[in-house]
């Protein structure tokens, strides 16, 4: 989601500027990794002439955060002090590698949109970083969503498996594993034409964005529920 900092229940995110904002989040996205004075120039500042303000943006992230230690020197480079686990984004990162229910559910609940949103110090470097990481946080949070969807499925629970699947149209609203699963499970609660409107949109999406059809296999899933409900074994919800 957007970039939110506190310290003592106190937010601050409003103190820091947008560099500042920036610097902070491309070293908590490298936890553990010094990184050159002469990089977070560049990549924040854009020019290799910015080590005076990035040494000010340091200054006033230490002073506004009441921190010293908050960013460590190691001789020329810079890293992120403190605990790792008080960072969102990377604990999301952790749980979404679990592959029990709980683990993926208190991903999901972290995961609250595009990484760093509203985060901008207008460097391109920054930007092409910025559109790498968020690129792979989608793929992150899409996997954590469908674990989470077959898992609940699995375990009898297709109300709580149609809330995880339905994230996952706004990550990837082209993936078709992703609506093989929610026809499944809407075919589960016999909602039929709730499945057709699945495959409809699945169908507009593909063809306006790629110019293609859903695949053999989409399109078998999609004809058994429908052969389902036209032979009365289910009746609609």
């Amino acid at each position: 989601g957007g970039f939110a900092i506190a310290r003592e229940g106190r937010d601050l995110a409003n103190a820091l500027g947008r560099r500042e904002k920036a610097l902070l989040g491309y070293l908590a996205l490298s936890p553990g990794q010094s990184v050159s004075r002469d990089h977070l120039a560049e990549v924040i500042f854009q020019h290799t002439t910015g080590a005076p303000a990035l040494r000010e943006a340091a200054r006033r992230i230490r002073h506004l955060l009441g921190d010293p230690n908050i960013l460590l020197k190691d001789s020329n480079p810079l890293k992120l002090g403190g605990d790792p686990a008080a960072i969102d984004a990377l604990r999301f990162e952790e749980l979404s590698r679990g592959n029990d229910e709980e683990s993926l559910t208190l991903a999901a609940n972290l995961y609250r949109g595009e990484l760093l949103l509203g985060v901008d110090p207008r460097s391109d470097a920054f930007e092409d970083w910025l559109r790498d990481r968020r690129e792979q946080f989608r793929q992150v949070a899409f996997t954590a969503h469908y674990r989470l969807a077959q898992l609940r499925h699995e375990r009898g629970d297709p109300e709580g498996a149609l809330v995880a699947v339905k994230c996952l149209g706004s990550l990837r609203d082209d993936d078709e594993q992703g609506c093989q699963l929610e026809m499944r499970i809407l075919g589960s609660m016999r909602r039929y034409s709730d499945v057709r409107a699945t495959w409809d949109r699945l169908c507009h999406v593909l063809n306006k964005n790629h110019g293609v059809v859903p695949s053999a296999d989409t399109k078998d899933v999609y004809d058994a529920i429908a052969a389902s409900a036209a032979t009365g074994s289910g009746r609609e919800r």
